[in-house]
């Protein structure tokens, strides 16, 4: 585990992203990306330099149905076992996605909204930042998501501060890959929560990440040296 440690300390403080006394809201969707968040940065807040708590938060997108039938159980019985609480938050994200809205590309509207139901109850609980689970390939796909389909050299910054919601949003897990999330995550036994959403492996996400994997196959460390170039640009643009 400390060699993951060391690697979200790293993002932490090259980005500056925990202040001693910050209350970090960490977003749990069940999925093995945020468990591991939840764990690292909760081992983290053990002794790191400048003292933090975590608080995981889960957003049930199905309007509470999912943890009405026990879903969330495994999840829970893990954290709790860890000494970490998991608040889950009732939210209809899935019913206005798919059932009012009909979206065919449902992937943005369904981000904003997690995100805005995500920043109001850390708000609410007195959380001063928010962490999500996205990690190296996550930077990746999403640079080449922007390039491809909107034109544009960019990806999520590793901090980001939201003025109407008057709160900051991490990713602490940006030097991770998605290869060694999937391993440890085994290895510690973290409960994966099913994936609801039916459009589930059939993104332009999901696309952009099956190329990358063809492309690293051609061109073996091509994902590092895309990774190495991305994040240099974005440092540059911030």
């Amino acid at each position: 585990m400390q060699k993951y440690i060391k690697r979200v300390i790293k993002a932490i403080k090259q980005f500056d992203m925990i202040d001693a006394g910050d209350v970090v809201a960490i977003g749990v969707s069940g999925g093995k990306d945020s468990m591991l968040t939840t764990v690292l940065l909760h081992e983290i807040s053990k002794f790191y330099e400048r003292p933090f708590r975590v608080v995981a938060v889960s957003l049930d997108c199905t309007g509470g149905e999912a943890e009405r039938s026990g879903a969330y159980n495994p999840t829970k019985e893990f954290l709790a076992g860890r000494g970490i609480e998991l608040q889950i938050v009732h939210a209809d994200v899935l019913k206005i996605v798919f059932d009012d809205r009909k979206e065919t590309n449902p992937c943005s509207l369904c981000a904003n909204l997690r995100r805005g139901t995500l920043n109001s109850h850390a708000k609410k609980i007195g959380a001063t930042k928010v962490a999500l689970g996205h990690h190296a390939d996550d930077f990746m796909e999403t640079f080449y998501l922007n390039m491809l389909y909107g034109g544009r050299l960019d990806s999520f910054a590793p901090k980001t501060y939201f003025d109407r919601a008057d709160i900051t949003q991490i990713r602490p897990m940006l030097y991770m890959r998605e290869s060694e999330i999937i391993s440890f995550g085994k290895r510690l036994g973290i409960p994966i929560l099913d994936n609801c959403c039916a459009a589930n492996g059939k993104t332009k996400r999901q696309f952009v990440k099956e190329e990358l994997a063809r492309m690293e196959k051609i061109v073996p460390g091509s994902k590092d040296n895309i990774f190495r170039a991305a994040l240099e640009l974005i440092k540059k643009c911030q």
